[in-house]
């Protein structure tokens, strides 16, 4: 006697490559995306540390307060803060990447992927979180030096911060949204 396949697992299976066969470009595309804007984030900030005449010229006409004469330990400071915000970003990038690649081998409808895209959807929120934290801490550290900075912005929302927060719980709904389908998916087979 052989074991041979229900019907509905075959068509199951062949929707489902054909699922991921649709979708093979996109994830591809979205995983060297992401790679290629932390690498462009990295290159804007390594671009923007290594000109000390535009980062005065930016402190001097963003936060109203002229930084000259700053001292080579607050750049350094200055310089690790932003790093770090990158590395943030970094881990951010790093599970959108296994997200994709977890839809690539065909993980697509399972609690697994959707923990990973609400996991995404709250290290963006995190993300946001350190990088408006960051901004006067940055601030601080480049004016450490200057005697009055209260006419100086420490903290601003940008408008891209708003969008991001918004993107980000989207993705925490829609985690939610997929695991409870997974589970749901997962009791309708073992009833069937």
């Amino acid at each position: 006697m052989t074991d041979a396949e229900p019907s509905s697992e075959k068509f199951e299976d062949h929707r489902h490559a054909a699922l991921r066969r649709k979708i093979a470009l996109v994830c591809h595309a979205v995983r060297w995306l992401t790679v290629g804007y932390l690498l462009f984030v990295a290159w804007g900030l390594h671009d923007h540390w290594s000109n000390a005449d535009r980062v005065q010229r930016a402190f001097r006409n963003f936060y109203k307060v002229d930084i000259a004469g700053v001292a080579p330990w607050q750049w350094r400071a200055a310089e690790a803060v932003s790093a770090l915000d990158w590395l943030v970003l970094a881990i951010l990038c790093w599970h959108v990447w296994r997200l994709f690649g977890r839809y690539l081998e065909g993980d697509i409808f399972s609690a697994g992927s959707a923990s990973l895209l609400q996991r995404i959807g709250v290290l963006g929120l995190v993300t946001v979180a350190f990088d408006f934290a960051m901004r006067p801490v940055t601030v601080l550290l480049m004016t450490a030096h200057v005697a009055d900075t209260a006419a100086s912005r420490h903290a601003f929302v940008r408008t891209e911060d708003v969008l991001y927060i918004v993107i980000s719980l989207v993705f925490v709904a829609l985690g939610m949204i997929y695991r409870s389908a997974a589970e749901l998916a997962e009791e309708n087979a073992q009833i069937v």
